[in-house]
């Protein structure tokens, strides 16, 4: 990788080599940083997205009203917390109203 950006900053005309190599190692790490911060900002969505949903489907979650305020009004951090202290042990049984 930093043979192919040599190469492009050896072929540019008027302009230190090692300087545009610099530059563009510090334009791609720039990038691949903001892709990974857009892949962590969708993950968090959906799963909000996801623990919304789960929590208007389900009527038997303990403390219903309160998780979908929660979700509401916090946004992806509360959809964390749901998905992870809710969703995951009410899929295995836990988390229920237990219905007189």
């Amino acid at each position: 990788m930093l043979t192919l950006l040599t190469n492009f900053a050896q072929s540019n005309s008027g302009g230190d080599a090692a300087a545009t190599a610099a530059g563009l190692g510090i334009g791609l790490f720039f990038m691949l940083f903001w892709l990974a911060l857009v892949g962590l900002g969708i993950a968090s969505f959906v799963i909000w997205l996801i623990s919304l949903i789960h929590v208007l489907q389900h009527s038997d979650v303990k403390d219903r009203t309160m998780w979908i305020l929660i979700l509401l009004l916090v946004g992806n951090i509360g959809g964390l917390i749901y998905f992870f202290v809710v969703k995951r042990p009410y899929d295995k049984g836990g988390m229920r109203e237990v219905q007189a």
